[in-house]
């Protein structure tokens, strides 16, 4: 299922960065409401809850300022709902999960896209409202990764640790081996799973 939501933020631009968070908690809260548990991974993705990392779906969310310093975000979920391990790419077979895999029975499309229509609302309206604390509490919750080790890459650099919380302003805090802490405010994470001794 893929769905893409408009979205005009009435927020200062370091706000606007919670977006992903906003809509991993809510793609998170609508699989919870289809009765399937659902982790959480920096920065967009939705997994499955059991330290495989299987991914259930991700977020994508593109923002810019318009004039008069609005903003413009749209956010686009993509999620595996229904979907078997033998109807993934053979490369994607030990990586790849569906709702329906986790939770043990179909699922409704529409019913999800409606859970989630209404939670990504609520947890947009936490971030317009100010709560951020709020949101991050949610999305702490759920994350998967604390305390494994992982590598972040991106703008031609690579970063290794142990991933230990969520900054403020929704960076990923890693512990590195020297001991000092560095915030990582994007990249693309790869995580060292405990079951099967894989990573993505």
């Amino acid at each position: 299922m893929w769905a893409s939501f408009l979205l005009r933020p009435k927020m200062e631009s370091p706000r606007v960065a919670l977006l992903p968070l906003a809509a991993g908690v809510a793609m998170a809260r609508a699989a919870e409401r289809m009765g399937v548990p659902a982790g959480l991974k920096w920065p967009n993705d939705l997994v499955a809850p059991d330290g495989s990392g299987r991914k259930l779906g991700g977020v994508l969310v593109e923002s810019r300022l318009e004039d008069r310093g609005r903003w413009t975000a749209v956010v686009g979920v993509g999620v595996n709902v229904n979907t078997v391990s033998r109807e993934f790419p053979p490369a994607l077979q030990a990586t790849a999960t569906s709702l329906a895999e986790v939770g043990g029975r179909e699922i409704s499309r529409e019913d999800f896209l409606v859970a989630l229509t209404e939670h990504l609302g609520e947890e947009y309206g936490k971030l317009e409202q100010g709560e951020d604390s709020r949101l991050l509490h949610d999305w702490r919750s759920r994350a998967v990764m604390f305390g494994r080790p992982v590598t972040v890459r991106g703008g031609g650099a690579e970063v290794s640790g142990i991933a230990r919380d969520l900054v403020d302003d929704g960076s990923l805090l890693i512990r590195l081996d020297s001991g000092a802490e560095l915030e990582v405010r994007a990249g693309d994470l790869e995580v060292v799973w405990p079951l099967g001794g894989g990573s993505a």
